[in-house]
């Protein structure tokens, strides 16, 4: 790995500003398209933090298994004795759960074994940091950290930064073909070149909270019913506090309190504790220690702009919307699976500027509709609980449980925004006269392939996941009664060589792909989305033409 104490090169096709989980995914993304990378980071080291980012759902997972990091990762999550995961939900942490009702977030392999190649899970973000770090460098990704990027400028030809190092204020000008901001909400990048942000909020402050409570180590607290065997969410309410409880070690637990109002003031350590007594339950009296503590405000943001220019913004720098749901990381590692074929196509000559614009015209409706749907879950939460208090005494406790799920029912079922991903833009193919897909529901997947929507999972006869057959650049899947690749499927091969970019041919079997894929011919794009179906391959050139922004 490339050290602090070194200088970053002069020049490289593209500069990554931040590595954080977005920025590592894009370097990892680019570096298997053999794209020259570069990232730039602040921070000398992965810090081990406030717990943050810890979901981790269907999709990225696969993109996981596609970057050959899935075992390592696998390895650093967090599991349970049985793996259909539960919403448990109780009065206290110290008596018996009232309630407890089945997540559909993929955890269980029984539950997804049509829908993707693997399940999803939770992984702290720096043990998550740390490998895709790792993985990045092996592939040839130069990271130098401790090293502050501004004073951005552009021109026809390149974008241009100059790099400042905080130990000894060294300073490196480097010039690169793209610059991509992964630079988290405050994003310099963004800022540098004028791309304002918007959206909703802040409606109130939620402060969080780790805490080593004397006496009551957490893993004690979960082995005491076998209801937490299950454990996939926690949520406590009661008449003194309510919120949903974590548990990032086997001794402490973490916990929000939301305060309303655009101005909410930080509470007070000794409020925080009050709540966590409530939380916890019992007699009172217990000693507490804070082991860390973050705030965030309750709101949206969108970028106006993905690009400009030379410039690209991605992850945090782009949207920024509340965890319930556990989404923008998600979201943003999604960004960098876009955005990184699309750089690669445009240095390495086989697509056309034009297919950059596509990024934001695919990717920001996504962020908009995930941010509006993580601001409803975390409203919709709020306000049940606060109509749980409100009506304690009137309400029997499986009553209290069934209202905390019936509310917090789209955090825990998240198919639509995980896996029914649907963009529109130029380079997606022509939908004349097929049928149409329902209407976009955030708990419900249509797993049909369809041009702009994700390729459907497969696993094919030799036992291994479609994915895993699918080509470096474009893979035409040829539906067949036999296993005889089509020369029309042949003539996107041809098309390919031509323009420079590489189609793979997958055939399968005609009762395999049962509705899934209904068309004779599915292209499918590096980002595992549909490009364009058909009966017939009639024009390939004009095809790939269009898929690559040509």
């Amino acid at each position: 790995m490339t050290v602090d104490t070194d200088v970053p090169p002069s020049t490289a096709s593209v500069v990554i500003i931040g590595a954080g989980p977005v920025g590592l995914s894009l370097a990892v993304q680019l570096r298997l398209l053999d794209v020259d990378t570069v990232i730039i980071e602040k921070d000398l080291a992965v810090i081990d933090g406030h717990p943050k980012g810890r979901s981790t759902d269907l999709r990225t997972v696969e993109h996981y298994r596609q970057w050959g990091v899935i075992d390592a990762v696998r390895q650093q999550a967090w599991t349970t004795a049985d793996p259909k995961h539960q919403v448990v939900i109780t009065e206290s942490l110290l008596t018996p759960p009232i309630g407890s009702f089945t997540m559909r977030v993929g955890r269980d392999e029984a539950e997804v074994v049509d829908l993707a190649a693997e399940t999803s899970l939770s992984i702290p973000q720096p043990r998550l940091q740390r490998i895709l770090e790792a993985r990045a460098v092996e592939l040839g990704a130069k990271v130098y950290r401790g090293w502050r990027a501004g004073e951005f400028a552009q021109d026809e030809t390149a974008a241009t930064a100059v790099l400042v190092r905080d130990a000894d204020g060294a300073s490196q000008p480097i010039s690169a073909r793209f610059v991509v901001g992964a630079d988290g909400p405050s994003s310099r990048v963004r800022k540098a070149v004028g791309i304002a942000v918007n959206g909703e909020g802040p409606l109130g402050l939620t402060s969080s909270y780790v805490v080593k409570s004397e006496g009551h180590r957490i893993r004690d607290i979960l082995n005491s019913s076998p209801v937490y065997d299950a454990l996939g969410m926690l949520v406590v309410i009661n008449q003194e506090a309510s919120g949903i409880v974590s548990t990032p070690d086997d001794d402490n637990w973490g916990y929000g309190v939301f305060t309303p109002g655009a101005d909410a003031p930080t509470l007070s350590e000794d409020v925080a504790k009050a709540k966590a007594q409530a939380l916890l339950g019992g007699p009172g009296g217990v000693h507490f220690d804070i082991i860390s503590r973050a705030e965030y405000r309750l709101i949206t943001r969108i970028a106006d702009a993905y690009r400009s220019g030379r410039f690209f913004v991605a992850g945090d720098a782009a949207h920024i919307c509340p965890p319930t749901g556990g989404h923008n990381m998600n979201v943003g590692i999604d960004d960098s699976v876009n955005l990184a074929w699309k750089l690669a196509a445009v240095v390495q000559g086989w697509g056309s500027d034009a297919l950059l614009d596509t990024y934001e015209a695919e990717r920001r409706p996504v962020g908009l509709s995930v941010s509006a749907e993580s601001l409803d879950n975390s409203l919709s939460m709020r306000r049940a609980l606060e109509r749980i208090k409100d009506t304690y005494a009137d309400l029997s406790a499986s009553e209290r449980a069934e209202i905390a799920w019936q509310a917090t029912f789209k955090q825990w079922n998240t198919k639509g925004i995980t896996l029914d991903i649907r963009y529109t833009s130029p380079v997606i193919g022509a939908r004349d006269g097929l049928d149409a897909p329902p209407v976009w529901h955030p708990s419900r997947y249509w797993n049909v392939a369809y041009p702009g929507h994700r390729a459907p999972h497969l696993v094919l006869l030799d036992g291994r996941p479609l994915i895993d057959h699918l080509g470096k650049h474009f893979t035409v899947i040829h539906v067949a009664a036999d296993a005889q690749a089509d020369d029309q499927a042949s003539k996107l091969v041809a098309a390919g060589k031509d323009a420079g970019v590489d189609v793979t041919i997958v055939t399968i079997d005609s009762a395999l792909a049962g509705t899934k894929y209904p068309q004779r011919f599915t292209l499918v794009r590096p980002d595992r989305f549909v490009s364009w179906v058909g009966e017939e391959v009639d024009d390939a050139a004009s095809i790939l033409a269009r898929a690559t922004g040509r």
